[in-house]
């Protein structure tokens, strides 16, 4: 099932792409369609903690044989956005410039920059992500933004994101997938009983994630 665009519930005017429990791979592959279509507006995946948001963005830079850099912004300085100043010239004379830090904010090759657990981030740090999230002007032009962060509901410690920002992100909803988790844990000799536990009984698995 491909997500959609269209209107939805999110705060104020922001785009979602609604999807009803949408698989992991199936996020995924969103992101991979996204990256190839040369579009670039930033993609925000909310959802409960430990669903397999990051580990998602980072499977599709896999999948598209790309970069991957991971910013903590829980514990980002609102400064580092900003980089360091140094003193340039253009042939008409020199001139001060903030250079941004290559391991945070890539200016050259290709890949997902993952801005984790964005909501959780100070207010400050937040504002601070917003200019690279909607000017875009110190970030290479082949890299796509993916947030992700918890919900409110989730008691997750979040901040209100200003609405600005939240306007200016694609969304995704990721709902716990039962049946992806089975099939991975399968494949890493994940113990039996508890695959066997998940398999039996499915509304446990969606009853914890909501608490």
């Amino acid at each position: 099932m491909t997500p959609l665009l269209r209107s939805g519930k999110a705060p104020v005017t922001e785009t979602r792409y609604e999807v009803s429990h949408p698989k992991f791979a199936e996020v995924r592959a969103h992101i991979n369609k996204m990256y190839n279509a040369g579009l670039r507006q930033t993609i925000y995946l909310s959802g409960p903690p430990g669903v397999g948001k990051s580990a998602c963005v980072k499977a599709a830079a896999g999948d598209l044989d790309i970069g991957f850099l991971a910013v903590p912004m829980t514990i980002v300085d609102p400064l580092d956005f900003g980089g360091l100043p140094a003193v340039l010239d253009r042939g008409d004379g020199p001139y001060a410039q903030r250079l941004p830090f290559v391991d945070m904010i890539p200016t050259t090759g290709k890949g997902l920059l993952l801005f984790d657990d964005l909501p959780t981030a100070p207010p400050l740090s937040q504002a601070a992500a917003y200019r690279t999230i909607w000017e875009r002007d110190t970030i290479g032009p082949d890299w796509l933004i993916v947030a992700t962060g918890n919900r409110d509901s989730d008691r997750a410690a979040t901040q209100r994101m200003p609405t600005p920002l939240v306007s200016k992100m694609g969304w995704l909803d990721f709902e716990p997938d039962i049946d992806g988790w089975n099939l991975m844990m399968a494949g890493r000799d994940g113990s039996t009983l508890i695959l066997a536990a998940f398999r039996g009984n499915q509304r446990l698995g969606r009853r914890r994630s909501r608490h």
